[in-house]
């Protein structure tokens, strides 16, 4: 049976950690905007345990210096994750973006997000992570 998790590490850990298990990004067709992290592992990680959303980007992209200035405004911490500097962060935007390397990307707990909105992203920590806010 497939459970979702919440899962916080580092991403590079948890990229290795994924293949390992088999952790799958299941990409929700109705909305590209969204994918659910599905796992058969059943120890789940506390929601009080996420410190911040990961957000993937790169130099040079307007959406996303747009969306970290808005995170920022908004008091909502970040692990900021370039992913010209780390192969392993290209392959989790990959995995979320249908392929593509589309920044920003977010996630949060147990959703990744392309190119959300700052309310997409506090709609997100509020079922996922309310302690952030």
């Amino acid at each position: 049976m497939n459970r979702t998790k919440t899962i916080v590490m580092d991403w590079g850990t948890l990229f290795i950690v994924a293949l390992s298990l088999g952790l799958v990004f299941h990409m929700n067709r109705s909305n590209k905007t969204t994918a659910v992290v599905t796992t058969e592992h059943p120890a789940p990680i506390p929601v009080d345990a996420i410190e911040a959303i990961e957000y993937f980007w790169r130099p040079g992209r307007p959406f996303c210096a747009r969306l970290s200035s808005g995170l920022a405004s908004a008091g909502i911490p970040v692990n900021e994750r370039n992913i010209w500097e780390n192969p392993a962060d290209a392959d989790i935007v990959r995995s979320i973006a249908d392929g593509n390397e589309t920044v920003p990307t977010i996630i949060v707990g147990p959703i990744g997000m392309v190119n959300p909105s700052v309310k997409q992203v506090q709609d997100a920590l509020h079922q996922h992570a309310p302690h952030l806010l």
